[in-house]
């Protein structure tokens, strides 16, 4: 038997068991700068997403920002948040610390550093802070693993909370209806943002984005209908932009947009959305509630990290990411309500600009990979944190791209089409089968155009499968 593959060839080893959500989007590879009290110049990076983010340094030993500027972390406090150690990252910090990990810094006869002290960041789980407590708040009764106990909750929706993923979107046809909300705060009334008209042209037009960045060619609706191979059309319809009373930083409410300040400024532009909006266009299916719905916000993306052209630190932003509109403090189920009785519950949130400063258009990689939450797909990096997962092979675990911008981001893998339905992978053994009966080869043609995967299931364990994909450049 002869068997011939259009290289490369992709396996894909699914563990469902293992998949855990934590609905945002990851960090935006790539380096800031920072500036020391005594002017030295640091070159730093933010690693996470937006349940619990950290700052490493170019040598990957995690730092903490104080009053004091960057100092390395001496490891986490009882509170799951880093300590400083009061070494000043930098040349000298870098000596001080590699002496005291040789030769131990002992004050009274006992260490005054853990042995997270400086830890890499990719290689030492115990060194990364395990977020806020609004973070942690939203993990353990929304995000991974959670139990999605809010009180009062109906049950239909506590048991697709508790199901795969979010729950997959019920499509009852080929066409999605997406609202898609612009948040201004009321401190950037004087900034340039980009127009109504530039955001529908990111969502729908073809050609998608502006010509700032010519290889981001293509719209969200683009992609997704790409993607699908024409089964799902995306059709957006972008308000213009809306003023609320709340500052971003009051929105951030210092971690990055999770606590009730935030759901408050949803409430917010809502109530004056739904003077103009009718929610029923929007609910297709006739579950009451809304279909699709996307905000823009007008601020810089929390997951840029570092500070934005205004001097905001990311904290004091907003992150991209999917949720859903509760009451965080008393963890109970208070969704926004329209008065067509529609209501929103589920959302997702993504910057209206590019980078940390100016007025361009954000790219189309985190509001796709956002909205691949809102049909129920899971992030697909790994949610510890020890590794990026499948990294560039997928959008859900890599929307930055190639390129690091998200104007060119990664497909979807074979396994997250297979679950929207999108292709039908064929059993591995029946193809060889008929291969050897007849004598002949087999291809596997471009799973970017043809929607075709082989699924292996004889050699592995119960709920594990192989996927082969051909991917062409």
């Amino acid at each position: 038997m002869k068997l011939s593959c259009i290289p490369p060839c992709v396996g894909l080893l699914i563990l469902g068991h293992l998949i855990q959500l934590s609905d945002a989007v990851v960090a935006k590879p790539g380096f800031f700068s920072a500036v020391q009290p005594n002017e030295e110049v640091l070159k730093l990076q933010l690693k996470g997403d937006e349940n619990a983010n950290w700052i490493e340094d170019e040598e990957g030993n995690v730092v903490v920002h104080t009053s004091e500027g960057f100092q390395y972390s001496e490891g986490l406090g009882k509170d799951g948040k880093l300590v400083p150690s009061g070494i000043a990252v930098g040349k000298q910090g870098l000596k001080t610390l590699k002496h005291i990990k040789d030769n131990g810094r002992k004050r009274n006869g006992r260490s005054t550093l853990t042995e997270d002290a400086g830890s890499k960041g990719e290689g030492r789980g115990g060194a990364r802070p395990r977020g806020t407590e609004a973070q942690r708040r939203r993990r353990d009764h929304l995000g991974p693993g959670g139990r999605a106990d809010l009180r009062g909750m109906p049950e239909e929706r506590r048991q697709a909370a508790r199901g795969r993923g979010n729950g997959r979107r019920r499509l009852t046809s080929a066409t999605l209806k997406n609202l898609v909300v612009p948040i201004l705060f009321s401190d950037h009334t004087d900034r340039a943002l980009p127009s109504q008209s530039e955001l529908d042209t990111l969502w729908n037009e073809p050609g998608g984005p502006p010509s700032w960045q010519a290889y981001a060619n293509q719209s969200v609706k683009e992609f997704y209908h790409k993607q699908s191979y024409g089964n799902l059309v995306l059709e957006s319809t972008v308000l213009d932009w809306i003023e609320i009373d709340s500052t971003e930083a009051e929105c951030a409410n210092g971690d990055s947009g999770t606590g009730n300040e935030w759901m408050d400024c949803l409430r917010d532009v809502l109530t004056t959305a739904d003077a103009s909006v009718d929610f029923n266009d929007f609910d297709e299916d006739g579950d009451g509630y809304i279909d699709a719905i996307a905000f823009m916000h007008s601020g810089y993306g929390a997951e840029y990290g570092g500070w934005d052209v205004y001097g905001a630190y990311y904290t004091d932003r907003i992150w991209s990411h999917k949720w859903a509109i509760f009451d965080a403090d008393a963890y109970a189920w208070d969704p926004f309500n329209s008065s067509e009785g529609v209501l929103v519950y589920d959302y997702h949130v993504e910057t209206a600009l590019n980078g940390l400063s100016g007025g361009n258009v954000t790219s189309i990689g985190v509001c796709a990979h956002e909205t691949g939450h809102f049909l129920g797909l899971p992030d697909l990096y790994d949610t510890d944190y020890s590794s990026s997962g499948i990294d560039a092979w997928g959008i859900m675990a890599n929307s930055w791209g190639w390129d690091g911008t998200g104007g060119n981001p990664p497909s979807f893998s074979a396994p997250m089409k297979a679950y929207l339905g999108w292709l039908d992978p064929v059993e591995l053994d029946a193809a060889l089968q008929a291969v050897s009966a007849s004598g002949g080869w087999f291809n596997l043609s471009a799973v970017q155009t043809d929607g075709a995967a082989y699924v292996l299931n004889r050699t592995y364990p119960e709920g594990e499968y192989l996927l082969i994909e051909n991917r062409q450049g």
